[in-house]
């Protein structure tokens, strides 16, 4: 979708509505989930020695979605979500690494089945993967998403929405700021919905969804599980982008 929407908008303009839809997102979502104790559940409210996550989040969030919109802006969806696989394998090891998760032998067999995929995908076709400039960024992007998700674990017994939400505006607005002194132009109502609706999606929703996923399932088994966002990428790409594999 962000393909489909960014062209006529600069790259940190376009991030700014990404993450400006996925704040409104969460907005609605704390408005109308009143009566919801996974929404309002006073024990999981945000703390003051959660701000330093917090703003890891947000300057992860930043970097991460920055060299993959540079990336999807040279290279194809199929290679991007290809590469998404690196997503899952440093969201694993950094868990691993820094949260001392312990990686089970049926996860570290799934994380090597993810990696022989792609390899296999990437000979099969080789067309669809070449060491680009756009792949480069694609590959720093989707390690910083991994980052990123093994941050978001650490606020994972907090509330995600109100959690996506600081992140969310807090990226928005730098991002806009940045796009304003680079003097990039606003995109056009159309482009500005899509990329809103795009963000609600794939920065506020699934990013909420993940935290509680990862409350209690761990950081590492939820990269992993993450690896289906790959197969549904390229098969988007095939059906709304006309990609031929």
């Amino acid at each position: 979708f962000f393909k489909l929407f960014s062209p006529d908008s600069g790259i940190f303009m376009s991030l700014a509505f990404l993450f400006f839809g996925g704040a409104a997102g969460m907005l609605v979502i704390l408005l109308f989930g009143r009566k919801s104790k996974a929404v309002f559940d006073p024990a999981r409210h945000l703390q003051k020695k959660d701000t330093w996550k917090l703003i890891g989040t947000i300057g992860f969030s930043i970097l991460a979605n920055y060299l993959l919109l540079i990336g999807l802006r040279q290279e194809s969806a199929g290679t991007a979500s290809l590469l998404q696989t690196l997503m899952t394998i440093s969201t694993v090891i950094f868990a691993a690494i820094f949260l001392r998760e312990k990686i089970s032998k049926p996860l570290g067999i799934g994380v090597a089945l993810i990696v022989l995929g792609s390899v296999a995908l990437s000979i099969t076709n080789p067309g669809m993967l070449s060491f680009s400039t756009g792949t480069l960024f694609l590959i720093g992007g989707h390690v910083a998403g991994g980052a990123l998700y093994t941050i978001t674990k650490l606020l994972a017994d907090r509330n995600p929405v109100e959690s996506n939400f600081i992140r969310c505006l807090g990226a928005g607005a730098a991002g806009l700021l940045i796009a304003f002194c680079l003097g990039e132009q606003l995109p056009s109502l159309q482009s500005t919905l899509g990329l809103m609706v795009t963000g609600f999606i794939a920065s506020g929703l699934a990013n909420m969804l993940l935290m509680y996923g990862q409350r209690y399932l761990g950081a590492a088994k939820a990269g992993a599980i993450f690896g289906l966002s790959p197969l549904l990428g390229v098969l988007f790409a095939f059906s709304l982008l006309g990609e031929i594999p």
